[in-house]
């Protein structure tokens, strides 16, 4: 009688660099029942793990982070596994309900391709900012991807967005290698955060995947993982600032992840270690928006924009922007470009808010539309003289919510301070003064005091 032979998969995952422990991705199991014959392999850089599931594999770092070098098995496991077939990554903190099966590799395609769905994101915008809200990345490496993508397609037909947590291949197929190949020179140009570069080379390349049934939060093959275990290193952890909390040289920053690793008597996520972002940055910079320091002029006022607005974000609310409509000149005035993209910026940031437009301070509306009736929660205020600004305050005040509201005014010179004071002082609220500037790289020049944000 012949003995049945069955196809070989092998799982694996990748632990590179003082992050986490080693995870089983068998120790939830409960049925090993299987029509295949697995083998489990982890890549590491560490000498001292031991495992009773994994068969553990040196990996060498060459030149590469630990954060890059970790993806290149998951994205090029032809490779890394010329023996086998078939293979199924998982991430280090993926655990198994059951073992897979031959079921598992069936597909309607020409080759096995297959992961699950994206859980909550439906688009490279979404996932971008997610990306950059948890401090995950840096804007200036997101910013540089997407607009690179944008050169190539259009971003909008990248969907659905796939979740690169768990994912089988027949990985021997020229069409998986290709996206393996291509997959893996934009980690390594662009982000290490493979699920915003996943979706649009599949996209590019037409690359055919199928979906599992189910998301990796709510399916019969794995455990929902936890992403923000205390166990974990997060990928915001922000090594300087750890070092410079615990009076670690900053030259010496780069051993600050193992000592929060091994630290005692345990490794509780703290905010207080982790990168922080400017949402309203990110939003700004794609909306190319010359308030930020990528667009010229370079305002570079996005987080002082921020702490101003942050308080309105999930709030419903009114907002009014003012400006002369016959501003042409480029310095230093905020052209009708600029301010544009200030408004589409704050529709996506302030998304419970409804933006009105004025031309003058009479806050009557560019429909002609009488605005007197609208009580606003926000007032931005562009390039009219500082002396019709505040001989009209009282005025625009009025307009505004007696609670709790914000006016930023942009004036296109320094502000005299006594005039600030003159108009403040005839108020019957108690007002909080904010004042900042910008460097205008098309004059090369400092404005101070060109900016002020009174708030209540």
């Amino acid at each position: 009688m012949l003995k049945t032979i069955k196809p070989k998969l092998v799982i694996y995952t990748t632990l590179l660099g003082d992050k986490e422990p080693l995870g089983d991705p068998l120790s939830e199991i409960t049925d090993l029942d299987t029509d295949l014959d697995i083998s489990y392999v982890c890549f590491t850089d560490s000498q001292s793990l031991t495992s009773d599931t994994w068969e553990l594999k040196s990996l060498d770092l060459h030149l590469l982070s630990t954060d890059k070098m970790c993806r290149q098995a998951k994205a090029l496991p032809h490779l890394f596994f010329p023996e086998y077939q078939y293979s199924l990554w998982i991430d280090n903190i993926v655990k198994l309900k059951r073992l897979p099966r031959l079921s598992d590799l069936e597909t309607k395609n020409k080759y096995l391709f297959k992961l699950f769905l994206h859980s909550g994101r439906s688009s490279l915008f979404e996932e971008a900012c997610a990306i950059h809200g948890l401090g995950y990345e840096s804007s200036e490496t997101l910013l540089n991807q997407i607009e690179h993508y944008s050169k190539f397609i259009n971003l909008s037909s990248v969907a659905p967005l796939s979740t690169t947590t768990v994912i089988f291949r027949e990985h021997h197929h020229p069409s998986v290698i290709k996206f393996g190949q291509t997959w893996w020179s934009h980690i390594l140009n662009f982000s290490k955060r493979d699920q915003l570069s996943f979706d649009f080379v599949r996209v590019l390349l037409q690359t055919q995947v199928d979906y599992l049934e189910g998301t990796k939060m709510n399916n019969d093959l794995v455990y929902p993982q936890e992403n923000f275990s205390s166990s974990r290193v997060l990928a915001n952890f922000d090594e300087r600032k750890y070092s410079y909390i615990h009076d670690i040289p900053q030259s010496e920053a780069g051993k600050s992840k193992e000592l929060y690793f091994n630290s005692s008597p345990d490794m509780q996520r703290s905010n207080r270690y982790a990168r922080r972002n400017s949402s309203l940055s990110l939003i700004l910079n794609l909306s190319h928006s010359g308030m930020t320091s990528r667009f010229s002029p370079r305002r570079n006022i996005e987080s002082f924009l921020e702490s101003k607005l942050t308080s309105f974000v999930n709030q419903t609310s009114n907002a009014l922007v003012i400006s002369d409509s016959t501003i042409t000149a480029k310095s230093p005035q905020y052209t009708r470009e600029e301010i544009h993209n200030f408004k589409k910026a704050c529709q996506i940031y302030l998304s419970n808010s409804f933006i009105t437009d004025t031309s003058n301070l009479e806050l009557t509306d560019t429909q002609g539309n009488d605005s007197n009736h609208i009580c606003f929660d926000m007032v931005f205020i562009f390039n009219l003289s500082s002396q019709s600004v505040f001989n009209t305050l009282p005025s625009v005040l009025a307009k505004m919510n007696n609670a709790k509201a914000s006016l930023i005014y942009f004036a296109s010179e320094t502000i005299d301070l006594e005039t600030i004071t003159h108009a403040l002082s005839t108020m019957d609220k108690k007002i909080q003064v904010s004042l900042t500037g910008f460097f205008n790289e098309l004059t090369g020049e400092y404005i101070d005091n060109s900016i002020v944000s009174l708030q209540w």
